[in-house]
């Protein structure tokens, strides 16, 4: 007999999908097995993200999001999870809300419609924090593809955080490198305890980068990552490559990143995509 009989939402923003579960309809806190479980593309019903919400009654139009990744680890922070939080919340809770308070183990953003179909999501993040990455990141320019015949790619790298944490490595070719190798060996640097997510930025232009993405807890390349595309902007900008608007075109579609820089809030727009509804059993 099943312990737990669980509805869910499954969204996705760009090919990064999420399983969502209302805190209330689970009778208990699921274990990191379980979380495994279901996020198992075989076994279960699988994602990159699993968002638990629930709706502080206290404070009007307030969610706590609590994030697992599909490892069972917990996560800080998720750009396309609250991003596919507030559509859910726009189409079946209250779709006249002006803008969404969204509470995480990093703190909160502020979600709002960006148009007036509410197609797209715009969250705005605080400030980021950046800072120099490690000069010994330098040593990753001879990571190529062993088929690539081209020049070795210049690496310059950052250490971002918007909530979360993130290595940013500035590369003039995206596809010389051999991300997953540098994306392993970055992810088990000592400097970083509970592992890093890790950005691999090409900058076309002023208002547009190309990015791949190696995400902590799904150790592997992700086709999109909301906090990934805003810390490779803000890398970006900080260094004079990027104007203050800019589109970030990931494995799976494109989101907008704006930043005037400095102290000044950073926005993340992009629209989500219900799936499906179902029912996950335990």
């Amino acid at each position: 007999m099943t312990d737990i009989s669980c509805p869910y939402t499954k969204m996705e923003v760009n090919g990064n999908d999420f399983v969502i579960v209302e805190a209330n309809d689970c009778k208990r806190s699921l274990t990191r097995e379980e979380i495994q479980l279901i996020g198992n593309r075989r076994f279960g019903v699988g994602f990159d993200q699993l968002l638990i919400y629930e709706e502080i009654t206290e404070s009007p139009n307030t969610l706590r999001l609590t994030i697992f990744n599909d490892d069972g680890s917990e996560a800080s922070q998720c750009g396309n999870g609250c991003i596919a939080i507030t559509q859910l919340y726009l189409e079946h809770i209250d779709q006249g809300v002006e803008q969404l308070q969204i509470i995480s183990a990093s703190g909160f953003v502020i979600a709002r419609p960006s148009d007036p179909k509410n197609q797209n999501i715009s969250i705005e993040f605080p400030p980021p924090v950046l800072k120099p990455g490690p000069s010994e990141y330098s040593r990753f320019t001879e990571y190529r593809p062993k088929t690539f015949d081209r020049r070795y790619p210049a690496i310059d790298s950052m250490i971002v955080s918007v909530g979360n944490l993130h290595v940013v490595l500035k590369t003039e070719h995206v596809d010389a490198l051999d991300v997953e190798r540098i994306g392993e060996e970055i992810q088990a640097d000592p400097k970083f305890p509970d592992s890093v997510n890790v950005e691999f930025l090409e900058c076309k232009n002023d208002s547009l980068g190309y990015l791949l993405v190696y995400e902590r807890g799904v150790s592997n390349l992700t086709y999109a990552c909301g906090t990934g595309a805003v810390a490779a902007m803000a890398a970006g900008k900080h260094n004079g490559f990027f104007c203050n608007s800019v589109e970030m075109r990931m494995l799976g579609g494109s989101v907008q990143v704006d930043w005037e820089g400095s102290d000044k809030p950073i926005y993340l727009t992009a629209a989500a995509r219900k799936t499906h509804e179902g029912r996950f059993f335990l």
